[in-house]
């Protein structure tokens, strides 16, 4: 499945379960970095998250890796 949004993919969450979740940093209406939080916090299972950037700045790596 593909959403396009964070309110279509928290919709999504609420109707099917997902193996793996592949996310974009970029997503829209929610930060790429608090959808994993969610995801940790509401689903039970957690499936593994992969989390896609373009973004290069060591600083924001750690952040990502921190938060997935």
């Amino acid at each position: 499945m593909e959403f396009s949004s964070s309110p279509e993919l928290l919709r999504g969450f609420k109707r099917e379960t997902f193996d793996l979740i592949t996310l974009d940093w970029q997503v829209a209406g929610i930060s790429g970095l608090q959808m994993p939080l969610w995801i940790k916090e509401y689903l039970n299972p957690v499936p593994p998250v992969i989390m896609l950037t373009s973004r290069k700045d060591q600083h924001d790596v750690v952040k990502a890796l921190w938060t997935v």
